[in-house]
């Protein structure tokens, strides 16, 4: 699976963006979110999906039980990579 470049809308943004930089060595999940927010371009609203943040991402919102993040990921991902998040597609 390739990198993908999604443009998020302004729930997506805010879900994405709910988060610090600062909060990058509170855990996996965090790290995870911090390189997204890191690869979020704010002007554009377009982000830069790695094929190894994917693998992530779908790791994290279906092998993990509890957390909100699975939500999270859901609210931002789900419109561009489908409800279980593997059709990505470059909607730039």
């Amino acid at each position: 699976m390739p990198d993908v470049r999604i443009t998020l809308d302004q729930r997506e943004e805010d879900c994405l963006l709910q988060d610090r930089i600062s909060s990058m060595s509170s855990g996996g999940f965090q790290q995870l979110l911090v390189s997204l927010i890191i690869n979020y371009n704010r002007d554009t609203h377009v982000l830069c999906v790695t094929e190894r943040q994917q693998e992530r991402i779908k790791r994290y919102a279906f092998n993990y039980r509890n957390g909100g993040w699975q939500g999270r990921l859901a609210t931002i991902f789900a419109r561009h990579a489908g409800p279980e998040l593997d059709k990505w597609s470059d909607k730039t």
